[in-house]
């Protein structure tokens, strides 16, 4: 792994890890919420024969990027798209996981010129979906409306729950479903997310709070005007995101190409990380 650092025209620090071959093809991987820059497979032999050099940013108040309090889906696109001209990229596949889901769309929105596939796994989906956030656990769908009608009392709750990064673990592992506890039965997946989640809190919750104040808000964009191919990964036993939002977002994305695994959760990325990965890269 080799960290890289961009001084962007803000001012603002936008910090990146960069995984696997440095002459292999470039692919942009956008975190969960929570997350970091550490968030990869742990196993790299699957980068050095894809061939990929695997580029995951930290977004701003995540690990070592400032924070924005500006922050928006679209203002991120702006940040990306510095970024790949800092690393000379003129145009690559984007991947969203989870909460990243929403980030990816925007920048295929905002940049068709330099996002040339979009990818997301498990991702969110506007709130405002036919579904909202049925199937969604409770928990997570007490905080989004917490996040969407009080800010202060969310910021403040997130602030009072995530002390530390171990209970931050305990807090993303909780409840999960057998086929989700088995990805982090693996030791090493376990100490990469644990690993992954310190990061992404290194200067506390502003990362945190602030994608969670995003999610249930108007995006400033429609995923049906996105005019990439994009390709979609969704678990039918995921409670982080429920299979309704992949469902919507297949339906609303033009020529999505959608699968639906019925026997996985949430964290199907790290599982069949080399088969999206050579689907993506094809």
């Amino acid at each position: 792994m080799s960290d890289y650092e961009l001084i962007l025209q803000t001012g603002r620090k936008l910090a990146c890890a960069s995984y696997g071959p440095q002459t292999g093809q470039p692919l942009l991987l956008f975190h969960g919420a929570p997350g970091s820059r550490l968030e990869s497979h742990p196993d790299a032999s699957v980068l050095n024969g894809l061939h990929i050099r695997l580029i995951v940013p930290d977004r701003p108040g995540y690990g070592l990027s400032t924070a924005d309090p500006q922050r928006t889906f679209l203002s991120w696109a702006e940040d990306l798209s510095q970024l790949m001209d800092h690393l000379a990229i003129e145009s690559c596949p984007i991947l969203g996981f989870s909460g990243g889901g929403p980030y990816a769309m925007a920048c295929a929105y905002a940049m068709p010129e330099k996002i040339n596939r979009l990818g997301l796994v498990s991702s969110l989906a506007p709130f405002d979906n036919p579904f909202g956030t049925d199937g969604m656990n409770e928990q997570s769908k007490a905080l989004f409306a917490l996040a969407a009608s009080d800010p202060d009392m969310f910021a403040s709750q997130i602030t009072g729950l995530v002390t530390d990064a171990e209970i931050l673990y305990q807090i993303m592992t909780a409840g999960l479903p057998a086929e989700d506890q088995a990805v982090f039965a693996s030791e090493s997946m376990s100490r990469m997310y644990r690993a992954d989640l310190a990061e992404s809190v290194r200067h506390g919750v502003n990362g945190i709070v602030s994608d969670m104040l995003l999610y249930p808000k108007n995006w400033g964009f429609d995923p049906a005007t996105i005019g990439c191919e994009t390709m979609l990964w969704q678990g039918l036993k995921d409670i982080n995101v429920p299979p309704t939002m992949g469902k919507h977002l297949a339906e609303t994305i033009p020529g999505c190409k959608a699968s639906f695994l019925p026997e996985q959760g949430h964290f199907l990325l790290f599982t069949y990380w080399k088969e999206i990965l050579s689907q993506l890269m094809r």
